[in-house]
């Protein structure tokens, strides 16, 4: 699995649903750490709202940017997943460090670089995803809610305790460092995901089946919106029926899951024998609750939310 000795260059792949303000926020949050003369960056207009306007402004934008920095347009609204697809298979990714990076996010300084720094100082690293305010397993603790300027100070402060990495059971989409080679290795992301939700998860399971892991790069930070990649109304119903299916495939990953929850409680040494047993108890009722709903993913999934719905229960 060795690559260490090979240099790599940089592949962004930034994909755009509506917006224009937020994806080039987004774009100058990481564009200082892109301009490498073998770095390239694809911007993916995907033809959401308002997409001639959108088209129009990140054009503008990218006329100030060198060469490597491309606009691609898609013919009609593709979803996540067909664009991160198309973009890949146009590029020669076994030679990149490839950043796939949402549009509703902001990178600090340097953690495009500090990611990479993980990605490649361990030879068995194939994804490597940044802290954040606001992404599942990825985000820090209390964070949640804050002003920008509040997060950063309690980041700041949280940081200074924490090992440089920590192993994960999976990526988290919202910006992710994978290695090129294993898009060769693996396939690219699996279409059953589109138009998106789910895909990272599942690459990241096939990945690990191979022998690779997955880290977040605790010293590299990003802010992040959420849910600006697809239509509110839509989003619920979609997240679930992807994640039935993904869950059913992968019964695995329910386990390694309510594990590493437990394991970051922080709870007392005398209290971690109990805490696991319930979480093992919770993983297996999980697992049969997923098979089930499984048989018929979209038809569980607005089951589902209508049960939530009708209790006012939160997800």
């Amino acid at each position: 699995m060795s690559t260490r000795a090979r240099a790599h260059s940089l592949l962004v792949v930034l994909p755009v649903y509506g917006n224009a303000e937020l994806a080039i926020g987004c774009l100058r949050s990481f564009a200082p750490e892109a301009r490498g003369a073998s770095d390239r960056v694809i911007v993916v207009n995907d033809r959401g709202p308002e997409s001639l306007k959108v088209d129009k402004a990140l054009r503008r934008e990218l006329a100030t940017y060198p060469e490597t920095f491309r606009l691609a347009t898609n013919s009609g609204n593709l979803g996540l997943v067909e664009t991160l697809n198309a973009a890949l298979s146009s590029v020669d990714v076994e030679n990149y460090d490839v950043l796939i990076v949402n549009s509703d996010i902001l990178l600090i300084p340097g953690a495009i670089s500090e990611m990479r720094r993980i990605l490649r100082g361990n030879d068995t690293t194939g994804i490597v995803c940044p802290r954040s305010d606001n992404a599942s397993i990825a985000s820090v603790p209390h964070l949640a809610g804050s002003s920008r300027t509040a997060a950063s100070r309690e980041y700041a402060r949280w940081v200074t305790t924490q090992p440089e990495s920590i192993t994960v059971p999976t990526a988290v989409g919202f910006c992710m460092v994978v290695r090129g080679e294993l898009f060769r290795q693996f396939g690219f992301f699996d279409t059953v995901f589109s138009p998106g939700y789910g895909e990272e998860n599942d690459f990241s399971m096939r990945i690990r089946r191979g022998g690779w892991r997955v880290a977040l790069a605790n010293r590299a930070f990003a802010f992040h919106v959420g849910g600006a990649s697809f239509g509110r109304d839509s989003a619920a119903e979609l997240q679930l029926r992807n994640e039935i299916v993904f869950r059913r495939r992968y019964p695995r990953y329910t386990f390694d899951r309510e594990m590493f929850l437990v394991n970051g409680t922080g709870s007392a040494r005398g209290s971690r024998l109990a805490i696991k047993s319930l979480a093992l108890v919770v993983a297996i009722v999980k697992t049969i609750v997923f098979a089930v709903l499984g048989l018929a993913p979209r038809n569980s999934a607005r089951l589902v939310l209508a049960i939530r719905n009708a209790f006012h229960w939160s997800r």
